[in-house]
Formats: C-alpha cells, structure tokens, sequence
C-alpha cells in the first residue's frame, strides 16, 4: 500500500502546470541536447536530413503516437516513478544514485524492447550511435526533471526529440514507421 501512496505522491507532484522560469529551464536543456547531439548524429551519419513526405494528418498521427509512447509512457516510468520528486529530495547523493540507475535501464530498455515489443526499433535501438543518442535524451530529461520537478517539461523534451528524429533526420526511414 505505501508503494501506491508513492507512486500517487509522485504523479500529482510533477503534475503541475509549469511556470516560465521552468519552461526556460526546458528551451535550455532542449538547446544544449541538440548541440550536442546534431553534430555527432551527422558526424556518425545515423541522422540525415530527410525529410518525411507524408500528409499533414500523418504527421499529426504519428506526433500523436510519439506523444503516447515513448514520451508519456517512458518519462513517466524512467523519471516520474523511478525518481523521488525534486520536492522530496533529502539526499541529493543518493537521487544521483537512483537516477543513473533510472539512466541505466532507461538505455538498457531501448534494446531490450527492439525485438520482442517494437519490432521496427531493431536494429536501430541495438546501435552504438542511438543508445549514445538516447543516454544523452535520458540525462536531458533527467537533469530538466531535478531542476523542474515537471512531468510536461521533459515529455515535450522527449516527445520533441523523437518526431523531429522521425520526421525530418531519417528517422521513419531507420524504423520503416508507418502510420
């Protein structure tokens, strides 16, 4: 029973609409996610510019879909319920300490998942490049998390992250996604 207080605790505590200084917070870490990750995803060659050429209700059901999983569905598991609410925090030793281990299966995940619950992600989610790509969007939304304590801050991060990768750096073509 006090695994559900906690669980209950946590949601209505990240629930909350953000304020400005937050929604500054979250242009900042989004920023400094893609200078990182733009220039080593060309680098590599696992982005390039493509351009997804769909209709305009494609991408709408797809931004929706990102929107579901992975991004509600994952920040709410990998930082949400995982990690204490920055409002709880006591210890900010041992929150680093759960939240490089909610960084780890977070990463772990993604190739776990490939083959036997989203077939598409392999072998996309087993290369080395992708998993860098996704521990830098798990510390992103981690660290925007400590700093906020806001659930919708780091979904749009995530859910942002993931329908430009799709829609316009080759991501549809890396999963062969259809709508």
């Amino acid at each position: 029973m006090q695994i559900i207080s906690i669980i209950l605790n946590r949601i209505s505590a990240c629930a909350f609409i953000p304020n400005l200084h937050h929604l500054l917070i979250g242009i900042l870490a989004f920023l400094a996610y893609i200078t990182i990750a733009l220039p080593l995803g060309f680098y590599t060659r696992f982005l390039q510019f493509q351009i997804w050429s769909a209709k305009p209700i494609d991408y709408s059901l797809l931004g929706l879909r990102c929107l579901i999983t992975p991004a509600i569905t994952e920040e709410l598991i990998f930082r949400v319920l995982f990690l204490p609410h920055p409002t709880e925090v006591f210890n900010w030793q041992r929150w680093s300490i759960w939240a490089i281990l909610s960084l780890l299966v977070f990463v772990i995940y993604h190739p776990l998942n490939a083959k036997p619950l989203y077939k598409e992600g392999f072998p996309t989610f087993l290369q080395p490049i992708f998993l860098t790509l996704a521990t830098l969007l798990g510390i992103t939304c981690t660290i925007t998390y400590a700093f906020t304590g806001s659930l919708w801050i780091i979904i749009f991060i995530h859910w942002l992250v993931v329908v430009l990768w799709l829609s316009f750096f080759g991501g549809i073509q890396k999963l062969s996604v259809e709508t």
